[in-house]
Order: C-alpha cells, then structure tokens, then sequence
C-alpha cells in the first residue's frame, strides 16, 4: 500500500516538475544570470541550463557558463570559487522567484569561501540590499 502511494507521489511531482520548469525555467536562468554577472563582474555572457532540467537531481551540475570570449564550461569544468558562485546565484535566483516581494531569512554558512577579495564584496553587496529590503540574513564565517 505504501509503495503505491508513493509511486503516486512521484508521478504527481514529476507532472508538477514539468509543469512548473515549462513556465520558470527561462525566468530562473535570466535571474541566475543577472546575480552571476554581477558577482563575477561581468566576467559571463550567459549562464544557463546545459542539459536537462532545472528540476533534476544534482540540478547545479547540469548548468554552464559562457565566458565574454565566447568559451562555455560545463559545471564540472568550472573553478571552485565559480561553481559557488553560481549555485549562490542559482539558490538567490529560485528564492527571488518563488518569494516574490515576501522576505524570508537566509542562513548562510561560508557563502564566499572560495571567492576572491573583488567577487566577496560583490556578494556582500548582494546581501547588503536584500537586508535593506526587509530580509534577515544570518552568515556564518570563520573569516576576520
């Protein structure tokens, strides 16, 4: 009985994956890309879904860059500090979607650890604007 029930389930979430990736999929990937950019100082033309869906398992491996020299990279080929970057743009990004003008809290446990000086204070700022907004945002660093 359980495992019918469950099966249901799963066709239920997989009709509702769909559903939703077919109306947000373009919105997420626009979103993602305007945080990205600006924490990577434009470094990118484009980020977005390589492969698959944005509602698969594992979702940040099935996305990709696009350098300004028109070079693109798989997630995998990316460098610690990028892939961070963009699933902390990709995370803002699904929040920013799903949220709407309703603030929430964030916990943020070492969110620029791999970022260089430049990229940090592109995230802080970041952060900085959703608290003026009305968002509590608590982050965790063993950084001084």
């Amino acid at each position: 009985e359980m495992e019918a029930f469950l099966r249901k389930v799963k066709n239920v979430l997989g009709v509702l994956g769909e559903k939703i990736e077919k109306q947000y999929a373009v919105e997420i990937e626009k979103r993602t890309y305007e945080i990205f950019s600006k924490i990577t100082g434009e470094s990118y033309k484009w980020a977005g879904i390589e492969t698959g869906t944005v509602f698969l398992e594992n979702f940040g491996r099935k996305w990709a860059v696009k350098r300004k020299d028109g070079i693109k990279f798989g997630f995998e080929e990316l460098s610690d500090g990028t892939k961070t970057q963009l699933l902390f743009s990709i995370r803002l990004a699904l929040i920013s979607l799903f949220l709407g003008d309703r603030k929430a809290f964030l916990l943020l446990d070492e969110p620029f650890a791999y970022y260089d000086k430049q990229r940090e204070k592109a995230g802080m700022d970041i952060l900085q604007r959703l608290s003026r907004e009305g968002w509590q945002i608590i982050l965790m660093t063993a950084r001084v």
